[in-house]
């Protein structure tokens, strides 16, 4: 499965979230709880500091698995304080997917 794109979850380092563990469950939202390869979303880790905790998904269509990980950020209140942007692996630039209308800079 080619997975051409890379989402992140870019969230504040004051978030809910007890343990970067929560991978786990974006793994489990994206119906990929055990990294197979042959499925369109894998999970590629996490990055904490610089005031952010990251979540990292190479995905075949980014729009799609954000649609998947939304439940889940809305059941453990961080979807209103997530940031979602996705590129192209071979790209630098990255299109905003969330929030809507978002007037900054995505940094990762």
């Amino acid at each position: 499965m080619e997975r051409e794109y890379q989402l992140i979850l870019q969230l504040p380092e004051d978030c809910p979230l007890t343990s970067l563990d929560f991978e786990d469950e974006i793994a489990e939202a994206l119906g990929n709880p055990n990294d197979e390869g042959d499925h369109p979303h894998l999970v590629d880790g996490n990055s904490y500091g610089a005031g952010t905790i990251e979540f990292f998904i190479h995905t075949s269509d980014p729009n799609a698995a954000f649609k998947l990980v939304t439940p889940l950020l809305a059941s453990n209140g961080t979807l209103g304080m997530v940031t979602a942007a996705y590129r192209k692996l071979s790209e630098s630039s990255f299109t905003l997917l969330w929030p809507p209308g978002y007037k900054g800079m995505f940094r990762p």
